[in-house]
């Protein structure tokens, strides 16, 4: 049995922790479906910035609210400036959402 690296999250980092798939040629699941369904990142051309948001979907989550696919507005550009991404990662959220996840958390 062979063990292929698949990613981290940050917090993974912090306990020297990361996920790997045990790869068997009689069992149906592999290392590239795990890969396909995490998304393509291929878009991204540093390596680094592509095993981080390979780890963002390692990350730990916590059910708010559900949306309403039609209302979620996607890609927003990044802003750039002298060759140093300032958003990369982060979004906007609408400030009911963001309510519903302060009282979520207790933070209100």
């Amino acid at each position: 049995m062979t063990f292929k690296f698949i990613g981290y999250s940050s917090s993974q980092m912090k306990h020297h922790s990361c996920w790997f798939i045990a790869t068997d040629p009689h069992c149906e699941l592999s290392e590239q479906i795990v890969m396909d369904r995490m998304g393509s990142f291929n878009h991204e051309p540093k390596i680094l910035k592509r095993y981080a948001r390979r780890g963002q979907c390692f990350s730990t989550t916590t059910f708010v609210a559900e949306l309403n696919p039609k209302k979620v507005k996607l890609n927003y550009p990044d802003i750039e400036r002298n060759q140093y991404c300032f958003t990369d990662g982060c979004g906007y959220i609408n400030p009911v959402l963001a309510n519903k996840a302060a009282e979520k958390f207790g933070a209100t």
